[in-house]
């Protein structure tokens, strides 16, 4: 019996939407409470094929799974925005604007890691926010790039050098929306953080979409179906039209992931594609490759914290694409497009034009700054390399010429008090790195 439903189900399009969605409900977040049985969900496809056998003609013959999902079963989910629409805005249409305007996609140098910054219609989306320890390189390319507010933030999974650098995006960003995979192997991980941050977080299937504010829209193309060995395979995949290009962002998938899609005829075709798993031989099979067959490919890495990636055998299979590696830029590589134009660019920002001193005591736990000039530190901000905490100075903060600045620690005494008890790692390459409003090294304080 179990069979002959199976094989029932499998014989149109329709049919195979309800069998893929009764498997998303088999694999639904642990402690959602559901138990979903075999011989109910026997019962409720066996129903559904009798409703799919009197209902309308089928007219969805070209449709991928994906395309299907999105018709039927899944509401747009729209990214909260403060600005009223402008009369030219209005006047053009929604496809019109999505896949002609202008959109920077920057690639950011986070070492190891993913960090994905989406710029177009006046709007930031980050997929990823590369490991804690990189927070730094991470606000100096969004600082760089002249980012005010992040209106939505995609985790495409679980680990950490993916999700490391959400809180000190946080601190320094007010932050939209927050987007994250509905299957994962650990769905409690970013529920908590998105808690701790009091960020909205809004769960993403296959089919789902995401609509900013220029009519651009964000497709979810996988994951399709629960990978019990690896998160990397439960990558959320996001499918963007713009700049008259299409661009495909794949987070850790690899070969399982990948053979899933293919597999469900999902459109992968792609003009740009951030390569999955940091180039790793593990991903980006030569099937995948091919399918996909982008101009341009993304590998976000340091080879020198992995060598394995931005492998060998993955760029052969990227064969004739234009292939950016992250570590070989200053911030990350900005990648621009408009009307099907493309160009590239290292992303670096303007110069510090101040003279300004940091030194740290790790005993009293503070850092003092100095300057022979006044000088106005609105919006610069405070790194601790060890301890990985991070300092945003307020609007109007300013040094005043041969006067000490001290941040203080809580509990202690100063201008300005962090709100850590303990910022200074007691370890004797420790130092304390002060950057600009605009992403520049200005100081660093000696061992």
């Amino acid at each position: 019996m179990k069979k002959f439903l199976y094989k029932q189900l499998m014989n149109t399009d329709a049919n195979f939407e309800v069998l893929r969605y009764t498997k998303q409900v088999i694999y639904k977040k642990k402690g959602s409470g559901m138990r979903v049985k075999l011989r109910f969900l026997l019962i409720g496809l066996a129903a559904a094929l009798a409703l799919a056998g009197c209902g309308a003609p089928d007219n969805s013959q070209n449709e991928t799974p994906a395309q299907t999902a999105a018709a039927s079963r899944t509401p747009e989910a729209v990214v909260p925005s403060t600005d009223e629409p402008s009369a030219t805005a209005a006047a053009e249409t929604p496809g019109q604007t999505a896949q002609t305007g202008a959109v920077t996609v920057t690639a950011v140098n986070v070492g190891y890691g993913d960090a994905i910054l989406i710029q177009l219609g006046g709007q930031n989306f980050l997929i990823d926010t590369g490991a804690s320890k990189a927070s730094d390189k991470l606000l100096c390319a969004l600082a760089a790039s002249g980012v005010k507010k992040l209106d939505g933030v995609f985790l495409t999974h679980t680990h950490g050098d993916h999700i490391g650098g959400l809180e000190a995006s946080a601190q320094r960003y007010d932050i939209g929306a927050l987007y994250a995979a509905d299957i994962s192997l650990d769905p409690d991980k970013i529920d908590k953080l998105a808690e701790k941050l009091g960020l909205s977080l809004q769960r993403l299937s296959a089919g789902n979409t995401v609509t900013t504010d220029s009519g651009a829209v964000f497709e979810v193309l996988g994951p399709l179906v629960l990978n019990g060995d690896d998160d990397n395979d439960n990558s959320l995949v996001l499918r963007l039209k713009a700049g008259g290009l299409v661009w495909l962002f794949t987070g850790d998938m690899q070969f399982a992931e990948e053979n899933s899609l293919m597999n469900a005829n999902a459109d992968i075709k792609a003009d740009v594609l951030k390569v999955g798993n940091h180039g790793n031989p593990d991903a980006t099979s030569d099937d995948f490759a091919k399918k996909v067959a982008p101009e341009t490919a993304v590998i976000s890495t340091s080879t020198e914290e992995d060598e394995d990636s931005a492998n060998p055998r993955v760029k052969s299979a990227l064969d004739g694409a234009d292939i950016y590696v992250t570590q070989d830029y200053t911030l990350g590589v900005a990648i621009k497009a408009e009307s099907d134009k493309l160009s590239a660019e290292d992303l670096k920002p303007e110069p510090a034009n101040a003279s300004v001193k940091i030194s740290i005591d790790k005993k009293e736990q503070r850092a003092t700054l100095t300057s022979d000039a006044d000088t106005d530190i609105s919006g610069w901000f405070i790194w601790s390399e060890k301890g990985g905490k991070l300092f945003v100075f307020p609007e109007g903060a300013t040094i005043k010429a041969n006067v000490p600045l001290v941040v203080a620690c809580k509990g202690g005494s100063g201008d300005y008090i962090w709100d850590k008890k303990k910022v200074w790692k007691d370890k004797a390459d420790e130092a304390g790195v002060l950057y600009t409003s605009g992403g520049a090294k200005a100081a660093r304080s000696g061992y």
